[in-house]
């Protein structure tokens, strides 16, 4: 089947009062898709899929993802923009028994612990008789602007006073009073300080943050 549309309105318009208006399977041992979405318009706010809930007792979903298997029921990946863009009192609900949402690059929370793969957390060494040491951050900041706050805590004795100065996009200096008695690790915590407006303007992307069209009834 397909269906196109050259100008506003819909390529494809199905409708149900039960069930489902529209049932895509995919099947076989090879890859492939149930269902392929293909946005080419260049107006702003264009969809290769719009889903809206309307008002009703209960909960309803405008898009629900659900996998049964090893997957994802909803994968977002942006190539330079936004994988999943969520909107609203609650823009993106996840649930599951290890993770709701999972983002790379963010931590992850699972049986009350958190788990970082090194973008905001991370272990830099002074070696003895150091009074410094320049740490690098696994995954350095996209966006220079924002000020990087990082707080350490010694994993041994440093001999005494210490901190932390020279904070970049890329990494930050590890600063002794006195030469390290023995070498010892410091464990930190980095995030990035944004001004409201500069959040506003930078999280997400401009082409991200651009309004979704309203289907017309």
């Amino acid at each position: 089947m397909t269906a196109t549309n050259s100008g506003g309105g819909y390529a494809l318009s199905a409708s149900s009062t039960q069930g489902a208006s529209i049932l895509s399977t995919s099947d076989g041992t090879g890859s492939g898709s149930a269902m392929l979405l293909r946005q080419n318009a260049s107006g702003d706010g264009s969809n290769a899929l719009y889903a809206k809930t309307y008002t009703h007792t209960g909960t309803h979903y405008g898009v629900q993802g659900v996998t049964t298997s090893q997957g994802a029921g909803v994968l977002g990946q942006g190539t330079s923009d936004t994988g999943v863009l969520g909107q609203g009192t609650a823009g993106v609900v996840g649930q599951g028994t290890a993770y709701g949402v999972v983002s790379q690059g963010d931590g992850l929370v699972s049986g009350g612990n958190l788990y970082d793969d090194g973008g905001v957390s991370g272990v830099c060494s002074v070696a003895a008789g150091a009074t410094s040491a320049s740490c690098s951050f696994r995954v350095a900041f996209v966006d220079t602007t924002a000020r990087p706050v990082v707080v350490v805590t010694p994993q041994g004795d440093p001999g005494g006073v210490y901190w932390a100065g020279d904070a970049s996009a890329i990494g930050f200096t590890l600063n002794l009073a006195s030469p390290a008695p023995d070498a010892v690790d410091f464990g930190y915590h980095v995030v990035g300080l944004y001004t409201p407006a500069a959040a506003r303007a930078k999280l997400p992307s401009a082409a991200a943050a651009a309004r979704p069209s309203r289907a017309r009834r």
